[in-house]
């Protein structure tokens, strides 16, 4: 009997590089460095312009913020002040950091063309580093006006000192 040829599934969804596609590489690169720079400045202006614009991202919904004619003091404008706010008030506070390194390795990974596959650790690492620093930061400093930890800092510590009291929770940290 003869055997029948398999045919290979040919998965649609799967981003692939061929060799001849090396620019597409080098042009994602550069978007995940570009976009890493991007949350950078404006992470960084939300350090120092956070009172000054933080009524106003509040009080407005976003597309109020990036189509309206509201007068910001973020670096990098609207769209910089939606961006930190969405990532320090409502998200993770300062951990938030870490999406700036992991965007900017994706982009050294693209351009340099190494492979991924230390790129699982890494991802590992920052959202443990993420959790952990949202958590702690938000724990000790919970009486700031300035949301170290943001939303996701505030829910998960009152939650924790509801659960193993402030000892479990100082303990927890110290573990982590």
């Amino acid at each position: 009997m003869a055997r029948k040829k398999k045919k290979k599934k040919v998965n649609k969804f799967k981003l692939q590089f061929k060799k001849k596609d090396k620019k597409w590489k080098n042009i994602m690169g550069v978007f995940f460095i570009f976009l890493s720079i991007i949350l950078l400045i404006s992470l960084l202006s939300y350090l120092f312009t956070w009172q000054a614009d933080q009524d106003k991202v509040l009080q407005t919904n976003w597309a109020g913020i990036l189509f309206s004619d509201i007068e910001v003091t973020n670096w990098l404008g609207r769209l910089g002040a939606s961006i930190s706010s969405l990532l320090f008030y409502w998200g993770v506070g300062l951990g938030s950091i870490a999406f700036v390194y992991v965007f900017f390795k994706i982009g050294y990974f693209l351009i340099k063309k190494r492979p991924f596959k230390s790129f699982f650790n890494l991802i590992v690492n920052a959202i443990l580093f993420t959790v952990v620093c949202s958590v702690s930061l938000n724990y000790f400093f919970r009486a700031s006006a300035f949301p170290w930890g943001g939303n996701f800092g505030q829910s998960v510590n009152d939650w924790l000192i509801s659960f193993l009291g402030n000892l479990g929770v100082i303990c927890t940290i110290i573990f982590a």
